[in-house]
């Protein structure tokens, strides 16, 4: 009997706690619903740039095969210095993927030498190359067993004619056993000239590459932004997710202990202390952000990752990330009525940003509604801010457009604070 009745407590409380109950319900939801589409490439649209230096048949084959299968802007060029400019300029626009199709593409596929194809992308978001690359390598599949049937096509061609060729070498040597007359001379120049043929024919079979029937195109992935690596690139992301999982959860259970002590009350009485309040929070725990940042950064820096810093830009930067889930973690905990509610709330977050940052797969690939989710989340800016400051060295004035866009997101928040504070306790 007592058993039934600690179970029905713990079910009472449950069910009176709605954000526990939301949450249990929505988070697996949710990461079934990216884990599915993680491993799904059939109903991702993407963009890609080609380009084309090659002259033969296979390159234009090539090139229509991808066009089939994707969302595609073509081109021909004249140099491989042209083609990386316009799938560079092409991918800095928004597309996803640009494939450079080398000169000699087509002879190598003929002479069953396998050609390589690069691939570039946008190497400031982490893991976007690899996932892309895996699409265009499965969309390949086809186009390479084509290729393969062409080379075996071809292949019994030329054995075919040498084993012809060879029984009437055959049939000349037997005619040539007794003696050699003169009648037979024009078989034996003919003999001749086929031995020669032979040995080309061989000379092509025996240099015959194995790995050709199994990748007859191989692929290289390549960054736009040449010279960086992608570890720096990687770093932002990292840091802003640490940010999240931190933050919001030390903000929010911050002000949750201020609420049980009555400071918040307290606050609401004194509504000129509002404005001192919330800064103090967002300076304390931007200090946090900081403490956090230095030794990630530290760990990156001894993995020859790659930076070239603009220091104020950075602390804007920041500065600016760690105001704004603190503030997110401030709405939190005025929002929960006690330290269960806002830690579930604070640990959806973290994971909804884990999910949706980048740092373990493309955003561009998720579905069109989540996509335009997460241009809600401050996520894709502060990593914008942080990725510019860190890799590309930009000043705060060239920033400005982002920052701007950040200080109103930081303002809607606290607006968002201090109607939750003034908010009569129900």
């Amino acid at each position: 009997m007592k058993l039934f009745e600690f179970l029905k407590k713990e079910f009472l409380l449950f069910k009176r706690n709605k954000k526990q109950v939301g949450i249990v319900v929505a988070l697996p939801l949710f990461f079934a619903m990216i884990y599915t589409l993680m491993f799904s490439f059939s109903s991702v649209n993407v963009s890609i740039s080609i380009c084309n230096l090659d002259a033969g048949e296979y390159g234009e084959v090539f090139a229509n095969h991808l066009a089939e299968n994707f969302d595609s802007k073509y081109y021909f060029a004249d140099s491989s210095e042209e083609c990386f400019e316009l799938i560079r300029d092409d991918l800095i626009t928004g597309l996803i993927l640009g494939l450079r199709i080398p000169a000699g593409f087509s002879s190598n596929l003929n002479s069953q030498k396998a050609p390589t194809i690069d691939l570039f992308f946008d190497n400031s978001k982490p893991n976007l190359g690899f996932f892309a690359q895996s699409m265009i390598i499965n969309s390949m599949s086809s186009f390479n067993h084509g290729v393969i049937l062409s080379a075996q096509e071809n292949l019994r061609q030329n054995t075919g004619d040498i084993r012809r060729d060879l029984e009437s070498t055959v049939n000349i040597l037997d005619l040539m056993e007794p003696t050699i007359p003169l009648s037979t001379k024009a078989y034996f120049d003919l003999l001749y000239s086929n031995v020669n043929s032979y040995k080309d024919s061989i000379s092509a079979l025996n240099e015959f590459n194995l790995e050709f029937i199994v990748t007859p195109v191989n692929t290289r992935l390549l960054g736009i932004f040449q010279g960086e690596n992608n570890k720096g690139f990687s770093f932002s992301v990292l840091y802003i997710v640490l940010s999240v999982l931190v933050l919001v959860l030390v903000s929010s259970m911050s002000i949750i202990y201020d609420k049980k002590n009555n400071l918040v009350v307290a606050m609401r009485a004194a509504k000129n202390n509002l404005f001192f309040y919330l800064l103090s929070k967002i300076l304390f725990f931007s200090a946090i952000g900081f403490i956090i940042f230095i030794p990630s950064f530290l760990i990156f820096l001894m993995d020859n990752a790659f930076f070239s810093i603009n220091y104020f830009s950075l602390i804007a930067g920041v500065l600016l990330t760690s105001a704004t889930w603190t503030l997110i973690g401030c709405a939190v905990g005025l929002s929960s009525k006690d330290e269960s509610g806002g830690v579930m709330v604070s640990i959806f977050i973290g994971f909804l940003v884990l999910l949706l940052s980048g740092l373990f797969y493309p955003v561009e690939f998720l579905p069109k509604i989540i996509k335009y989710f997460t241009m809600i989340l401050p996520t894709s800016l502060h990593v914008s801010l942080l990725n510019n400051a860190l890799i590309f060295n930009a000043s705060f004035a060239e920033m400005s457009l982002i920052f701007s866009n950040g200080l109103i997101y930081l303002g809607a928040l606290a607006v968002l604070c201090f109607y939750l504070m003034l908010k009569p306790v129900q």
